[in-house]
């Protein structure tokens, strides 16, 4: 059974400019979240 086991550890770090207000600094931050999640998806099927 893998439960309570580690599989793998791996870091993310996505960065983009922010930008010089709130409503940039929220679509990057959306933009950043929308990579990671591909991301994300990436490395779970690489698992399989």
């Amino acid at each position: 059974s893998k439960a309570g086991k580690v599989l793998r550890h791996r870091q993310f770090q996505i960065q983009l400019p922010a930008g010089n207000d709130a409503a940039a600094g929220a679509h990057a931050m959306q933009q950043a979240v929308d990579q990671l999640i591909l991301e994300l998806q990436q490395d779970i099927l690489q698992l399989n």
